[in-house]
């Protein structure tokens, strides 16, 4: 009879096990893979890493040298010098040296002209950052990479709640984000990558999840063609977007006027970026245009060859730095 009732625990343990116990783990598991516990976590802990990284920052140090070039011109629109020609407060037998041949202000980045050095980089994000470094100093010039990092993070959550995406892969995308790409590590330079791509990021959305009203197609065509201001290579981009909308509307001829509205949007500013060039420098694409077209650099001229090679040279130093990405391949495709 012991034996027996042994046997009897046993059977109902394994069934309590085997069943009941799974039954339970599974609809808890469910209840929070559809709840936005994951979503809040992640973006917290993306919260304190950018928050680490923020804090590691050192006055003057700057990750490229092109960044501490527009700190310099920063600095000089701030002090009222203007944006097109660089400012040099060195004494003139430093500058007749310069002019002698032996000068660090060189092409790509500057380039000499009967009225002084011309600078390279696009003036836009340069302007918005000296308002903000007149008024609180190095600590300024963080501010738009910064917000435009969390503005990015709280729009990808808000589209792909619209997709109807579930909270579990919500977070994991938040996650690949931040912790397996450069973008936490954008977020606290000065550079005006993370605003160009937060900009571009409305052509995105429009594309994943049109809005409902004709104005709002307008509008993200505005935020998205602004990019070129801050990143000229936006242009392709831009015009990526331009031609999958114009395919997705002859595709479906039943469409209403919300591509065509977005296309006008995204035309505008980048219209405006052609005459604002041409007004300043004599080319619709200044001097950049100069330094990728003209110039017989093979770090800076475009070509395919060297297209090819940054883009091979690119995901080699994402994958190197953040090799664990990999192994949610496996997951990603499972999910799929």
């Amino acid at each position: 009879m012991q034996f027996a009732g042994a046997a009897k625990g046993q059977v109902l343990a394994y069934l309590f096990n085997r069943f009941f116990k799974k039954h339970v783990m599974a609809t808890l598991w469910r209840r929070m893979s559809e709840s936005n516990l994951f979503i809040y976590l992640v973006l917290f802990l993306a919260a304190v890493y950018l928050g680490f990284i923020a804090f590691s920052i050192h006055e003057g140090i700057f990750y490229a040298g092109d960044q501490g070039i527009k700190s310099l011109v920063v600095k000089q629109i701030a002090e009222g010098y203007g944006f097109k020609y660089l400012h040099l407060p060195q004494p003139a037998w430093v500058q007749d040296i310069w002019k002698a041949g032996f000068t660090p202000l060189r092409a790509p980045s500057f380039y000499d002209s009967p009225n002084g050095y011309l600078i390279v980089f696009p003036p836009a994000f340069q302007m918005i950052s000296a308002w903000f470094y007149a008024r609180w100093g190095t600590a300024g010039l963080y501010i738009i990479p910064m917000l435009s990092t969390v503005i990015l993070l709280l729009w990808f959550v808000y589209l792909l709640k619209r997709c109807g995406v579930k909270p579990i892969m919500i977070a994991l995308g938040i996650f690949l984000l931040v912790f397996c790409s450069p973008l936490a590590l954008y977020g606290v330079m000065f550079w005006e990558h993370l605003p160009g791509v937060l900009l571009l990021f409305a052509g995105l959305a429009f594309i994943v999840r049109p809005p409902q009203r004709v104005w709002a197609a307008v509008v993200l065509g505005v935020i998205s063609g602004l990019a070129v201001f801050l990143r000229p290579e936006a242009l392709v981009m831009d015009f990526l977007y331009g031609l999958i909308v114009l395919a997705l509307r002859f595709r479906d001829t039943s469409r209403d006027n919300r591509g065509v509205a977005f296309l006008a949007g995204l035309a505008a500013p980048i219209l405006g970026f052609f005459v604002f060039n041409l007004a300043e420098y004599g080319s619709v694409l200044g001097v950049h245009g100069r330094q990728v077209f003209t110039d017989q650099n093979p770090d800076t001229r475009m070509s395919l060859h060297h297209g090819l090679e940054n883009l091979w040279a690119n995901n080699h130093i994402s994958t190197s730095h953040f090799v664990f990405v990999l192994l949610l391949i496996p997951f990603l495709y499972n999910q799929a």
